[in-house]
């Protein structure tokens, strides 16, 4: 069984349609990916536009600079040399 040279020419065509379709397809979701990238990095490097709130939860809270020395030495604890 040969094939025609216009039935090759459709194979090829069919061929080069799908292709084609699937690289536009590519492109389309690269581009939306850039989208959501570059939405990313804006907002890191814009910060969050919205500042969260404690004060309600820390309302009836003391905290003296001797809680903070204390909360300083357990998270640097291996960090830095404290004085006594």
């Amino acid at each position: 069984m040969e094939i025609s040279i216009s039935q090759s020419l459709v194979v090829i065509s069919t061929k080069v349609f799908f292709m084609s379709q699937y690289v536009l397809l590519r492109i389309q979701a690269i581009q939306e990916e850039l989208e959501a990238l570059k939405k990313t990095v804006v907002h890191q490097i814009e910060g969050s536009r919205n500042k969260t709130q404690i004060q309600g939860l820390w309302k009836d809270v003391v905290i003296t600079d001797e809680d903070l020395e204390e909360a300083k030495q357990a998270v640097f604890r291996d960090a830095v040399q404290w004085e006594d």
